[in-house]
């Protein structure tokens, strides 16, 4: 083995052994916008605040989740747009989500409309995954979120 390939090797082993990561979290989720709303699903838009504790900057690359309101299973939704992550940050964003109906769940839409605007808001939870990547490595990691959402909080 060539000195110069072993000094290199031994260079990028410490390198990454240095690095630590620790997992990034959601925060608050505000601003609520539902757009384009059609017989398959809706678009809904809304900022969300996420705390990157990691020394280096990071890009979320995407996120696969189940939405549930008020505990029905309404769909599963998704973010396909770059969201980039600055070090020791935790900054808001504004995200896009397109989400598509479960087939049960149509039929019941009406009956979740009138609980939202009569019972005062909405349980909108969130579970899945979503896929960061920093430098060269890439790591999927869970989200769950839970939130209580007044009717007045949301813009048509």
């Amino acid at each position: 083995m060539k000195p110069k390939f072993l000094f290199f090797f031994i260079g990028i082993l410490f390198v990454f052994s240095s690095c630590t990561y620790e997992d990034i979290e959601v925060t608050n989720i505000t601003n609520y916008s539902v757009n384009n709303v059609t017989d398959d699903g809706f678009e809904l838009a809304m900022d969300i605040t996420i705390s990157n504790p990691n020394n280096y900057k990071m890009k979320m690359k995407w996120a696969k989740m189940d939405v549930y309101i008020n505990d029905r299973y309404i769909g599963k939704t998704n973010i396909d747009e770059d969201v980039i992550l600055k070090a020791h940050s935790n900054d808001e964003h504004r995200v896009k989500m397109k989400t598509s109906y479960d087939k049960a769940f149509k039929g019941s839409i009406m009956d979740l409309a009138a609980s939202a605007l009569f019972g005062g808001g909405i349980k909108l939870k969130v579970e899945g995954e979503m896929k960061g990547s920093a430098f060269l490595i890439s790591r999927k990691f869970p989200i769950e979120h839970t939130e209580t959402i007044k009717f007045s909080e949301l813009d048509f």
